[in-house]
């Protein structure tokens, strides 16, 4: 390549790359005075509950007068909106910018629930994916009820900890449906399949308990029938206490 050639090629790359980023500015940069025609809603990561939808974003933004609807687009105040909405006790982020089509587009990540709580006082509530609280509201879960004597550090901890046990494992995902905290802190498990219920003891080794009593389902009591115990007791390390009906 000669030299004339090669000074030929530089200075067009550098006219495309000076095209390429004026264009990238101009379009992001919208008109003076250019009216917002609406607001676009994504529930990105919908929670299973329903707990947030496009519409009631709509709402909760008109309702708190921060709509940027007819407003100049260069005088909306991005920030404004996601700090309204993420006030909101079912939504974890707000993401809100704007298109070049002249509308204001709203992204909202939604608090997911992994377990519902149920305490020995009468409070209901959730606690999400987090380990935070959140209130009770909003669709119904399918998701595993506790019960008992839960305090809300109990709740963020063990309860927490339970749930994302029982989420990771299609099986006792799909087999546990009541948590019960005793007075003495002991978990009991009532599972969907099985008039038996599952003392897994003190909070300790969960994992490993849970373990173990899949196990005994597999070798025994898909033998002698998933009714035969009234309760099964995997507290104590290397046995696995079963009580007759």
């Amino acid at each position: 390549m000669t030299m004339i050639k090669r000074i030929f090629l530089i200075l067009a790359l550098l006219v495309v790359t000076a095209y390429l980023a004026f264009s990238v500015i101009w379009l992001a940069t919208p008109p003076q005075g250019r009216l917002c025609k609406g607001v676009q809603v994504v529930v990105v990561d919908s929670t299973e509950g329903g707990f947030v939808s496009v519409q009631g974003v709509r709402e909760m933004i008109e309702r708190l007068g921060e709509c940027p609807l007819g407003k100049p687009l260069d005088s909306i105040r991005l920030y404004r909106i996601e700090q309204t909405l993420q006030k909101h006790p079912f939504i974890e982020r707000a993401e809100c910018y704007k298109s070049l089509s002249g509308y204001v587009c709203v992204d909202i990540h939604g608090r997911c629930p992994v377990m519902r709580v149920i305490d020995h006082l009468g409070s209901s509530y959730f606690i999400d994916k987090g380990g935070h609280i959140m209130p009770s509201g909003g669709g119904a879960a399918q998701l595993p009820v506790a019960t008992g004597h839960i305090t809300h550090e109990v709740a963020t901890t063990v309860l927490y900890e339970l749930a994302l046990l029982l989420q990771k494992d299609d099986f006792w995902g799909n087999q546990i449906e009541q948590v019960n905290v005793t007075a003495e802190g002991e978990l009991e498990l009532v599972p969907r399949v099985g008039n038996h219920l599952i003392n897994l003891g003190k909070p300790r080794a969960v994992e490993h308990k849970l373990e173990r009593v899949k196990t005994f389902y597999e070798k025994v009591l898909n033998r002698v029938g998933w009714n035969r115990y009234a309760a099964i007791n995997v507290e104590f390390d290397n046995q696995i206490i079963c009580t007759r009906r």
